[in-house]
């Protein structure tokens, strides 16, 4: 060969320089070798390539809302968040978009725990984000879903309940679970869609547990805590009726608080 390769770099620098120590002045020459070898900067198509229109607009949205994007710094570079979204318009933009790209599987915003005063629900939310290579693979993927995050977003719950239904369901927790992903992505049309599951299919399959965590999820959408929606009065209502026949559903499963119907039990 002309040059030598790679292999043989490294194993030269391993000898003359780290002189076979793993450690101390190993390490040192490793963190130099990274940034020689490996380094930060990472390629892109040309602009030239046809592209899905998922993947400029949510480019384009990330820097409207000063989140990482592909030309912020290195790949990988992450940034923690802390969102106040039912107080701040931009927040509660960031917070639909990171809900809508991890919907669609999309590797970009990791969500933290984050435990409101007391136990309570927190009104806040704790993301790490960072852009990488993965993301923009992941959003040409989904970009066959729609062409704006919201509608890739819809896309991919809307086939994920059609496969429920293929099955013979939805179970309670898909059914649950559905209703509150719609809702934190903002999709009005599909929430409302979910709420009809919820009144139809909890009530007579759903276990203490699930219901519970039913009438949560209903709490705070009547509430107006659930930042994507808008206030909804008829919504409101829908919800409020289905939290009185949830209730009944769990008063039922209680022994001893649903009373009795024997006069003899008097």
């Amino acid at each position: 060969l002309p040059a030598a390769g790679r292999g043989e770099l490294v194993e030269a620098v391993q000898t003359v320089l780290a002189q076979g120590e793993p450690y101390g002045r190993g390490r040192a020459v490793a963190r130099a070798m990274e940034r020689v070898l490996v380094g930060t900067r990472a390629g892109c198509p040309t602009p030239r390539s046809p592209r899905s229109g998922l993947g400029p607009a949510v480019e384009a949205e990330l820097a409207a809302l000063g989140l990482p994007g592909p030309s912020g710094p290195g790949p990988g570079s992450a940034r923690d968040l802390r969102l106040d979204p039912l107080r701040s318009g931009l927040d509660r933009r960031r917070e639909l978009l990171l809900r809508r790209l991890a919907v669609c599987g999309v590797p970009y915003a990791e969500a933290k725990e984050v435990v409101g005063a007391g136990g309570a629900d927190a009104l806040t939310s704790r993301w790490e984000v960072r852009w990488t290579p993965a993301t923009a693979a992941m959003l040409t993927a989904a970009g066959v879903r729609g062409v704006t995050a919201a509608q890739a977003a819809e896309g991919v719950l809307r086939e994920r309940r059609h496969a429920e239904r293929e099955e013979g369901g939805p179970t309670a927790a898909q059914t649950s679970k559905g209703l509150e992903q719609a809702a934190r992505c903002g999709l009005s049309t599909l929430t409302d869609e979910r709420l009809a599951d919820t009144a139809a299919v909890l009530p007579d399959s759903a276990t203490l547990p699930e219901l519970l965590s039913a009438l949560a999820l209903l709490d705070r959408l009547r509430a107006g805590h659930v930042p994507g929606l808008e206030a909804d009065g008829g919504r409101s209502r829908r919800a409020a009726a289905v939290a009185e026949s949830l209730t009944a559903a769990a008063v039922r499963q209680l022994d001893g608080l649903a009373g009795a119907e024997d006069p003899a039990d008097a």
